[in-house]
């Protein structure tokens, strides 16, 4: 089955806007993706039909808002083959990565080793430089080669034996590149160390299975799946979320039997109200997904990014950030032209597009851009 893309196109009312009388053409997905009105829609019925807090009553509307939220957590954890309980839902990617960063926190001890990449957004570097600082740990960095990609040889080099965590993007924001993240994953475990994968930019865009890939940590939000904003996933093994104590307290992650003081997994890690009616529309997005077929959507992305790249290379003076083999995600400048007034001549033609460092500042440095 191949996309009807014109068919698709209608599923987005947004796209009819105009913008100095021009149609958007809308090119800012990596920041955050367009949103089907199917997904519009599940938000207004949960509102207009069955507005409840979830597990805190028996009956009711109650019920029907709790099955709605627990059938999204299944669906999610479907769409990257993991369990519900290995699901937690916050309200974006950043937070996610937050919250694991913390929940691990409590086993590293001072020289500990923690490892990234050159290429990370900031939501995936901040927080262990926070780490780094507050338990005077060791941060290192797997470099990239001149075009852009790890340097996977010397990435060998930098695990040791007091290296407890390897944080590092599956896709990253600027280059576009898709990391070899089994390798890497293989490499952390050798050395016992724990991998959280920053997906805000593949999952959705490629088949991520978390038990292909053997990750520790999967973080993504809603917001970049179609989704709502407001909406964020952690994916964390059964086994090792079971042996982490909450660092959130409030109403739902309480136990109500006598064995153990915190509920059980996923909702020891979930206190308080979350965003309800976002999570209940984010299972309507994975639908949508799972109608279009994940396959189809990365083949259609890989033709249209080719496509774009031919395109573009036909530009006087232009050039392209990271290596050439890319997936859906173009990072350019022009020589000669402010990358501010390129995008706001672009915007006035309807283009939605992003330019800047693209919170990956540390990334500017080391490319001497």
């Amino acid at each position: 089955m191949s996309l009807d893309v014109n068919k698709i196109r209608n599923d987005f009312p947004i796209l009819n806007k105009k913008i100095s009388e021009k149609k958007i053409i809308y090119l800012d997905s990596a920041a955050t993706s367009l949103t089907p009105i199917e997904v519009t829609n599940e938000i207004l019925e949960y509102y207009n039909s069955f507005n409840a807090n979830i597990h805190r009553s028996t009956g009711g509307l109650a019920n029907e808002a709790t099955k709605r939220f627990e059938d999204s957590r299944k669906k999610i954890a479907n769409f990257i083959n993991a369990q519900a309980e290995e699901i937690i839902f916050t309200k974006n990617c950043t937070e996610s990565l937050n919250l694991v960063s913390k929940l691990l926190s409590s086993d590293l001890k001072e020289g500990d080793e923690i490892i990234l990449s050159m290429a990370e957004h900031n939501s995936n570097l901040l927080e262990w430089q926070d780490l780094v600082r507050k338990k005077n740990l060791q941060l290192k960095f797997i470099p990239l080669k001149k075009n852009g990609e790890l340097d996977i040889d010397y990435a060998k080099t930098l695990f040791t034996e007091r290296t407890k965590i390897l944080a590092i993007s599956q896709i990253s924001n600027v280059l576009g590149i898709l990391n070899p993240i089994k390798e890497l994953t293989s490499l952390a475990h050798e050395v016992g160390a724990m991998v959280v994968v920053d997906g805000a930019q593949s999952v959705g865009h490629i088949n991520v299975d978390v038990k292909d890939l053997n990750v520790d940590f999967l973080a993504f939000s809603a917001h970049k799946l179609l989704g709502p904003t407001g909406v964020g996933v952690l994916f964390g093994k059964k086994e090792i979320l079971k042996n982490l104590d909450p660092i959130n307290f409030g109403g739902g992650m309480v136990s109500l039997s006598n064995e153990s003081f915190w509920a059980e997994i996923p909702w020891r890690f979930e206190a308080g109200t979350p965003n309800i009616s976002g999570v209940i529309a984010f299972g309507k997005a994975i639908d949508y997904f799972s109608r279009k077929g994940i396959g189809n959507v990365e083949n259609y992305l890989k033709d249209l990014t080719s496509y774009a790249l031919k395109k573009l290379s036909e530009i006087k003076n232009i050039i392209f950030l990271g290596p050439s083999d890319k997936l859906g995600l173009i990072s350019f400048y022009i020589k000669g032209i402010s990358t501010t007034d390129l995008s706001l001549l672009l915007t006035n033609k309807g283009f939605q597009l992003r330019s800047g460092t693209h919170c990956s500042k540390k990334l500017f440095d080391e490319l001497k851009i």
